[in-house]
């Protein structure tokens, strides 16, 4: 009997000490919990900031890597004009912005499957080579725009649209893109909107 007395205590005892063990550990925690809480966050903006670097140095290396333009935002539309008119879409989009080469790849194969030529694209590229340009202060992005006004009532067929834009006569329209100069290598680049 006396034996189980002992045993009753000796767990009471593992009792108490877990309880105060509990209790040291929840103070602890509850004193600790914003120490722990900040290294988390400190933790997760490190390995944000370490990704977000890692990003833009891949972004830098494709841009010194991308040749394609010319001194001007005039020279590469031409650039841009020459390889729709050969068909080759693949260099067209070349001559975009590293990042916008994609889209502007798909936007041209889209006109081409849906109206069976390039002639939207040619055409609103060389508007812009006879409209205006207006650049940035310091000088390396510049828009070209091509205003104009409808003669009579039309429908413009849009590229990414099926349902033609209706212009009634005398609207006044504008066309326009923008340029940027790739600062690694000294080429003018298109940009998609």
């Amino acid at each position: 009997m006396e034996e189980k007395k002992g045993f009753r205590w000796k767990k009471l005892g593992y009792w108490v000490g877990g309880v105060v063990l509990f209790l040291f550990a929840f103070v602890w925690l509850g004193e600790h919990v914003d120490d722990f809480l900040r290294w988390k966050d400190e933790r997760a903006a490190r390995a944000f900031d370490a990704a977000l670097a890692a990003d833009r140095e891949q972004l830098k290396q494709m841009e010194m890597a991308d040749t394609y333009g010319a001194p001007t935002p005039e020279g590469t539309i031409e650039l841009i004009i020459a390889a729709l008119e050969k068909g080759d879409i693949e260099l067209a989009s070349k001559y975009y912005y590293v990042l916008d080469q994609e889209k502007a790849k798909a936007s041209f194969e889209n006109q081409l499957s849906e109206k069976g030529n390039l002639d939207i694209a040619v055409t609103f590229f060389k508007d812009l080579l006879r409209g205006t340009k207006g650049c940035n202060e310091k000088g390396d992005g510049c828009t070209l725009e091509y205003e104009f006004l409808t003669t009579e009532d039309e429908y413009i067929p849009l590229i990414n649209n099926p349902v033609p834009q209706f212009l009634p006569k005398g609207s006044k329209q504008r066309k326009a893109n923008d340029f940027e100069l790739n600062q690694y290598t000294g080429v003018w680049k298109a940009l998609e909107f």
